[in-house]
């Protein structure tokens, strides 16, 4: 004969042998599942204990009949996520954010959203020019919006009006107490022809 045991998370089949010798199979221990029912965490399950002669052992065999079946006392708890660790933010909320960026003539305007207390700051460079091209910075006391306002150096922009430079604006923001983080991008910024006077 055939014992198919069942428990959350386990399917077990059990042959014994058939003869005039073998005993009906008994179930001494309840099956059961052991650990923390939260998501990630590693459940064992227990298929119980068993009695009969020959002795039960797992296989699979053919033209048994379907004794009853064990279960566990009680189902195991359903999985839950685990609590939230206060003090600590999500790892989305713990750096800068760089909403958008706006650029006219030789002025970057940069909107950025920090997740607390710290300082931001922006600095432009352009491939082949001097120095910092531009640089600005704002502290703030708590979590919100900033604009960085920077102008690109007249020596960082090309002679020639109507053409453009791509200077590598790196935006970084420093939390009270903590580690910076920091966003890099690549802006078009051209420079502007002057206005022709207007004449009587």
């Amino acid at each position: 004969m055939r014992l198919l045991v069942t428990a959350p998370g386990l399917i077990a089949s059990v042959a014994y042998g058939t003869g005039a010798s073998a005993s009906a199979p008994s179930n001494t221990s309840h099956p059961s599942i052991s650990g923390t029912a939260q998501v990630h965490a590693t459940l064992t399950a227990n298929s119980g204990t068993w009695t009969g002669y020959p002795t039960p052992a797992s296989s699979f065999g053919g033209g048994c009949a379907k004794p009853g079946v064990a279960t566990s006392p009680a189902p195991s708890p359903r999985a839950v996520s685990p609590p939230p660790v206060r003090g600590l933010l999500p790892e989305s909320s713990k750096s800068l954010s760089v909403r958008s960026s706006r650029v006219s003539g030789g002025v970057i305007t940069t909107v950025v959203r920090v997740p607390g207390a710290g300082r931001a700051a922006q600095v432009g460079r352009v491939r082949g020019a001097k120095g910092v091209a531009c640089s600005s910075s704002h502290r703030s006391s708590s979590a919100g919006t900033v604009i960085l306002i920077c102008r690109v150096a007249a020596r960082a922009l090309p002679r020639k009006c109507g053409s453009s430079v791509l200077p590598s604006v790196r935006t970084t923001f420093t939390p009270t107490g903590g580690n910076a983080s920091s966003k890099e991008r690549v802006v078009l910024v051209r420079k502007r022809c002057p206005t022709p006077g207007v004449t009587s």
